[in-house]
């Protein structure tokens, strides 16, 4: 591959992975209990547990948007 492609490979990651973060989050803000409901039917926690498990998975994939996407892009666009 050559650096456009890689360029252009990092930013549309970028795009998209925020993307599915602002919906994860807004659905989590606008929605608590029908994700709650929908999700208990599956596992056994409580709405505590689930609270912080959400908080967590979204700052853990928040960091990794940064860090995978987000850092190579801007350092490919420094370096090219």
């Amino acid at each position: 591959m050559d650096s456009n492609n890689l360029i252009a490979f990092f930013g549309w990651c970028s795009i998209i992975n925020f993307c599915v973060f602002v919906y994860w989050a807004g659905m989590v803000l606008l929605a608590p209990q029908w994700i709650y409901r929908h999700s208990s039917a599956w596992f056994e926690f409580t709405e505590s547990q689930f609270s912080a498990i959400q908080y967590v998975f979204l700052g853990s994939f928040k960091l990794f948007i940064i860090f995978f996407n987000l850092v190579p892009y801007i350092v490919l666009r420094i370096i090219y």
